[in-house]
């Protein structure tokens, strides 16, 4: 039971993380006002892409490891 509890809670991190790199990537590509404030953009985007990219393999990586432990092991 407790493996569930962790494992939800880490989903729900990463799914967070994940949607937080997604709006501010949306946010700089649509939004002027968000790019004056960042002059390099480039470079902001990249770390915000990272940032996803980490999330989501973490995400992966941990649904993957679920699958193999199963919540009654």
């Amino acid at each position: 039971m407790i493996k569930l509890y962790v494992y939800d809670a880490l989903k729900f991190k990463y799914k967070a993380e994940i949607k937080e790199a997604e709006t501010n990537i949306i946010n700089y590509v649509t939004n002027s006002v968000g790019v004056a404030e960042h002059p390099n953009i480039i470079e902001s985007i990249d770390l915000l892409v990272d940032k996803l990219a980490n999330a989501e393999d973490k995400l992966r990586t941990l649904e993957d490891w679920y699958k193999k432990i199963g919540e009654g092991k």
